[in-house]
């Protein structure tokens, strides 16, 4: 018998669903005119953006890599918090397979506290495994390269609370374990080898560029992924040191993002401050957001190059390298195995689908531990049913 899929739209009162299709249709026609406005702007950038064609192949015996890991939310019950998260690689010769490895752990904790702290705890513990992860593959694999998912230092923005003092992840201090990452990171960068690949980037770098050489009106209002998502054509890249120039660095996009962010605040408060101060400002706030989160200036970490490549229809994919990579090398690589459905190397995309958990797999790891323990009669039975009852009697978390 053949289930009939139910969609989530209709699962709600008759009256609630009238009201979300009125705000459709209205939501429907704000949104035309303001992608029609964004997209004459953003076309209009045509000439003042510029791209290189891919050129080059890859070896066919070219050894590659590619690391990713996964974590779910905490699942809370009356007595603990807990969470599972996961790595992996696959390495490729080529364009087939011949190696993976797989690494898992568990988090848990008291049912006390901020549950969104304990959530970014297990995604840095993630990132910890998965530098674990390409680190074993940088000093035990005779790999030419190694691909991680998601931007280097990327981390840094969820550490706010875990570097707090008192904050204890086992018997490590939330300062050490970000400690333990950036140094991770920083071998992998060093090591000339490893690259990483951005699906998600919200920086608005080209708009503050625009903003500070060219003024308020030239911007696009919109993030660099959708800009150059229009703009570029299949089989070229896209350099930052087209318009930051060939000094240019990571930072300089944050910075430029920042500086756009900045902006975009001060004229909604109604202040008033010249370009080139809130420029100097921007650069200052981002140069002591890293010194809080990574305890380290900026200039202390490897310098780092940002792309953006467009390999067939699909969107481009940003990726990070080491200041002085072959960068021919990489994006004929990367010309060479992308997955015509996401546009990244289909390598990413398996080893994404292996380590991905499954939603629910931490009710069911919890309801595992649980059976163990009344199987092995090691606790009271009603203290162990209390223990581990769902906080919220109306679902379970």
């Amino acid at each position: 018998m053949i289930e009939e899929e139910i969609s989530e739209w209709s699962k709600l009162p008759i009256a609630l669903q009238n009201q979300f299709f009125d705000y459709a249709e209205k939501l429907s026609k704000e949104c035309a005119e303001k992608i029609k406005k964004q997209l004459n702007k953003i076309k209009s950038l045509s000439k003042t953006l510029k791209f290189k064609n891919i050129i080059g192949d890859f070896p066919s015996d070219f050894k590659v890599a590619c690391v990713d890991g996964s974590f779910l939310p905490t699942s809370e019950r009356m007595g603990v918090r807990a969470s599972v998260f996961t790595a992996g690689y696959m390495i490729f010769e080529g364009i087939k397979r011949y190696d993976e490895n797989y690494m898992s752990n568990f988090y848990v904790e008291n049912q006390i506290g901020d549950p969104q702290l304990s959530r970014v705890i297990v995604g840095l513990l993630c990132t910890e495994l998965e530098r674990k992860a390409a680190l074993e593959c940088l000093k035990k694999e005779d790999v030419d390269l190694i691909l991680i998912d998601g931007s280097f230092y990327g981390f840094r923005g969820q550490v706010e609370h875990v570097i707090q003092e008192g904050v204890m992840i086992g018997e490590r201090s939330g300062q050490e374990l970000v400690k333990s990452i950036r140094d991770k990171t920083t071998e992998l960068v060093k090591s000339r080898k490893c690259i990483a690949i951005m699906k998600r980037v919200r920086l608005a770098s080209i708009d503050g560029w625009l903003l500070r050489n060219y003024g308020k009106e030239k911007c696009v209002n919109q993030n660099d992924k959708i800009i150059l998502s229009i703009l570029m054509n299949p089989g070229t890249i896209f350099s930052y040191d087209a318009i930051f120039g060939e000094n240019c660095t990571w930072l300089d996009c944050i910075h430029y993002s920042r500086f756009k962010r900045l902006h975009d605040r001060y004229e909604a408060a109604g202040k008033e401050i010249s370009l080139e101060e809130l420029f100097k400002k921007a650069i200052s706030l981002v140069r002591s957001a890293f010194k809080k989160s990574l305890k380290c200036k900026p200039a202390d970490l490897p310098e780092i190059k940002r792309f953006f490549i467009k390999c067939c229809a699909a969107p481009p994919f940003c990726f990070e390298v080491l200041k002085g990579s072959n960068i021919e090398q990489i994006s004929s690589y990367f010309l060479g195995v992308y997955n015509p459905a996401t546009g990244l190397p289909f390598p990413l995309d398996l080893i994404d689908e292996n380590v991905s958990l499954p939603d629910g797999f931490v009710r069911e790891f919890l309801n595992e531990v649980e059976a163990r323990l009344l199987r092995n009669g090691l606790v009271d039975e009603n203290a162990l049913v209390n223990w581990f009852l769902s906080v919220n009697p109306q679902k379970e978390e």
